[in-house]
């Protein structure tokens, strides 16, 4: 399998994800749930968001029909800004199907300005909130290890 190169951090699996856009990637694993990692440095537009909220979590919906306790590893670290518009369409979709998840790792953005940050961990609350466990890791890679992840078939 190929390897997937990246600028400056590791891929979370060594093969090709199973969908991409916009300089992020998407595995599905086993246990049930998903891996979204930028690949290279980007800003998280409102066009990504959209991407993320709808062509990626309709394929999550077709895998897993109906499951609960799905694991969510969001890896941003190479994220290098992001617009006010992408954080509300973003939050408003955790509210609608939040519930789904019963764990989310998430690596925060290595260039993270203090307002961000304060706004991240706002974010953290509200999905805490909702009931999922979310824990900030270091790495996509060490997210997956931790949990023992799979890519899907």
């Amino acid at each position: 399998m190929e390897e997937i190169s990246t600028v400056s951090t590791r891929a979370a699996f060594p093969r090709a994800p199973h969908m991409s856009y916009g300089g992020a990637a998407v595995w599905f694993t086993s246990p049930p749930g998903a891996v979204v990692q930028l690949l290279e440095p980007v800003r998280g537009t409102l066009d990504l968001v959209n991407w993320i909220v709808g062509p990626f979590y309709d394929e999550l919906e077709r895998r897993f029909p109906g499951r609960t306790a799905l694991i969510f590893v969001f890896d941003l670290e190479l994220m290098t800004g992001r617009t006010a518009a992408s954080r509300s369409v973003f939050l408003a979709k955790a509210r609608e199907c939040g519930k789904r998840f019963n764990e989310a790792l998430f690596v925060p953005p290595r260039a993270a300005s203090p307002a961000y940050r304060v706004s991240m961990h706002a974010a953290i609350a509200l999905v805490r909130a909702l009931g999922v466990q979310v824990e900030i890791v270091s790495s996509s890679v060490s997210a997956v290890a931790s949990r023992n992840l799979k890519p899907a078939l």
